[in-house]
């Protein structure tokens, strides 16, 4: 019974950029969602719009009961993960061999916009119920920073319900701030199950020393609390050095494969 695995972890941060430049646009997939090279921040880091919120980090909501939407860009989520695990296993008895392969990367984020846009055109699950009203939490706009102009609130909270298409258009959709559609992107998957064996054939078999029989599954399961395609591609693809953007990808794809390989004398 052999068991292996690794542990990765890789931390970044930029530093420094040329003089005079205060960012470096790495990946402008959207308008609205870019990853973007700054100093202090991760490289790749996503930036875009979020909603105002008070001291206490509730949305501060306008008086017709939608959060207030900040325009100027912020850091709104990491693409990259905390760490990366990786498990294996193989158990030989007597001909018999069974493999497994698992994968966990933890403590990254990622741009769900397949969630936003069917969330926009009612097509979501999450966007069933249409037939009622909504309550965003926050607190209601009271006034306005003399300085920045940003809405600020006394902390009264918000009793304005509204309608399900407002809620799903300039909330949960992508009209909305992009900061709605960053999501938790960890996962844990079983990357590989696999069963094989050897049958050795008489030695009076002239031709033959043995028949290899296999089975192998791949992309069996997932777990993943995040709701997109799949918290692992990306948009950009294999030739870009930036993922976590979602925007109707091809899920991973699962197979399975029988083998026969035959041994020759």
């Amino acid at each position: 019974w052999n068991v292996y695995g690794n542990f990765h972890r890789n931390l970044n941060e930029v530093t420094k950029l040329a003089e005079g430049v205060d960012q470096i646009d790495i990946e402008t997939a959207f308008s609205t969602a870019g990853s973007f090279a700054i100093v202090g921040q991760p490289y790749g880091s996503f930036f875009g719009t979020s909603w105002f919120r008070d001291d206490a980090g509730r949305l501060i909501i306008d008086p017709d009961g939608l959060p207030i939407e900040n325009p100027a860009s912020t850091f709104v989520g990491n693409p990259y993960p905390d760490y990366q695990i990786g498990l294996g296993t193989v158990l030989s008895y007597k001909g018999v061999s069974v493999r497994a392969l698992f994968d966990m990367t933890q403590g990254l984020e990622a741009w769900c916009g397949t969630c936003g846009r069917l969330n926009l055109l009612g097509r979501s699950e999450e966007s069933e119920a249409r037939d009622r009203t909504y309550l965003i939490e926050g607190v209601i706009q009271t006034g306005s920073d003399p300085v920045t102009g940003a809405p600020i609130s006394d902390g009264t909270a918000n009793d304005i319900e509204i309608g399900a298409r407002d809620y799903f258009t300039f909330y949960k959709g992508d009209l909305g701030a992009l900061e709605e559609q960053m999501y938790d992107a960890s996962w844990i998957r079983l990357r590989e199950l696999g069963i094989s064996y050897q049958y050795n054939l008489p030695k009076k078999v002239k031709t033959l020393s043995a028949i290899d029989f296999s089975f192998t599954a791949r992309n069996v399961f997932l777990i993943t609390d995040y709701p997109g395609v799949d918290p692992e591609n990306s948009l950009t693809g294999a030739g870009s050095n930036i993922g976590g953007f979602d925007w109707f990808n091809m899920p991973n794809s699962r197979s399975f494969n029988f083998g026969v390989r035959l041994h020759l004398n």
